[in-house]
C-alpha cells in the first residue's frame, strides 16, 4: 500500500502515451480538490523496442475496432433492406393483400408498412407512435 503526499492511498493507473504505452504508475486518488501531485512508476521503464511496437499495435487495434463497428452497421442496413425487399414477395405468395391491393404488415422494428401490389412502399407508420 502506497500513500501519497496528502495521506490518502494511491491509485494504480495506466499510461497510454506514445513514450510509456501500457506502463503502470501510482498517483493520488484524489483527482479534484488537491494539488498533491504524487506520481511514481510501478515498474521500471520498458525497453526501446516495446516503446516502438506498442503504439502501432494500439493503432491497429483501434482501426480494427472501427472496421468492426462499420461492418455491424452495414450488416444492420443489409438486414433491413432484405426485410423490405422480401416482405412484398412473401405477401404475394401468402395472398395477404386486402381488397384495395395493399399489404399492411409489421417490419422487424414493429412499424406498420403499407405496400401496393407492385411492391412500392406507400407509407410507413411512425414506430414511436405505436
Amino acid at each position: 500500500m502506497v500513500t501519497c503526499f496528502c495521506g490518502t492511498q494511491t491509485r494504480v493507473r495506466t499510461s497510454w502515451t506514445n513514450f510509456n504505452p501500457g506502463r503502470r504508475f501510482h498517483s493520488c486518488a484524489e483527482i479534484f480538490g488537491t494539488d498533491c501531485g504524487f506520481f511514481d512508476w510501478l515498474y521500471p521503464p520498458m525497453c526501446a523496442r516495446s516503446v516502438q511496437i506498442i503504439p502501432g499495435l494500439l493503432r491497429s487495434r483501434n482501426q480494427l475496432q472501427e472496421s468492426l463497428v462499420e461492418m455491424a452497421a452495414g450488416r444492420q442496413r443489409l438486414k433491413m433492406w432484405l426485410i423490405y425487399a422480401c416482405l412484398p414477395l412473401v405477401a404475394v405468395f401468402l395472398g395477404a393483400f386486402d381488397a384495395d391491393g395493399c399489404l399492411c404488415a409489421f417490419d422487424a422494428d414493429g412499424c406498420i408498412c403499407a405496400f401496393n401490389a407492385d411492391g412500392a412502399c406507400l407509407a410507413v407508420a411512425d414506430c414511436g407512435a405505436l
